[in-house]
């Protein structure tokens, strides 16, 4: 670890604030730039069990001064609701230099409905002494909802408005294409 000490002007010259970085490799995990804990969660927008389904690419990114290095085969292990929830790693490599990233998706595609989880586990050689957390192996769970027997407006139809199960909807203007009632 290299340790920084400097005096801080905007605190009257006389604090002292201290910055520390990692010499190790670093581990960090975002999905579309929000950052996921190790130990956090991240939740999935509820799908229909009936054809929905949503993909969600997370970024492994090394913040140390040495190779992050994924340890374990495969790389990305989930236990838990794995009808529900899939990994795809193809693109994930297994050392990631200092300042890169790496990257792997997840896919929420309900079997059933009701709460699903799943728990994700990144076994890894993170020193993570920068932050005093060891980040190794890195977990995290995912979340989502299946939903079924939802009905959805499909745009066409009947009088005065159609469900796409044929039934007629009542009220004074229809929901948008798509959208679930």
């Amino acid at each position: 670890t290299v340790s920084i000490w400097y005096s801080d002007p905007a605190e009257g010259g006389d604090g002292y604030t201290y910055v520390g970085y990692t010499a190790g490799p670093e581990m960090d995990i975002t999905q579309d730039s929000t950052p996921i804990a190790d130990g956090g969660n991240f939740m999935f927008n509820s799908q229909l069990v009936e054809g929905g389904s949503e993909i969600r690419t997370f970024t492994i990114a090394n913040l140390g001064l040495v190779a992050l290095n994924l340890t374990n085969a495969p790389k990305i292990q989930i236990s838990g609701d794995t009808a529900d929830f899939t990994v795809n790693q193809t693109a994930t490599t297994s050392s990631v230099a200092p300042s890169l990233s790496t990257t792997f998706d997840i896919t929420f595609d309900p079997a059933s409905a009701g709460d699903k989880a799943a728990t994700i586990t990144i076994v890894n050689d993170d020193t993570d002494y920068g932050d005093g957390l060891l980040e190794r192996p890195y977990v995290f769970t995912v979340t989502g909802i299946g939903l079924s027997g939802i009905k959805t407006w499909d745009g066409e139809g009947g009088s005065p408005y159609s469900w796409s199960t044929g039934a007629n909807w009542e009220g004074d203007s229809p929901p948008g294409d798509g959208e679930a009632l």
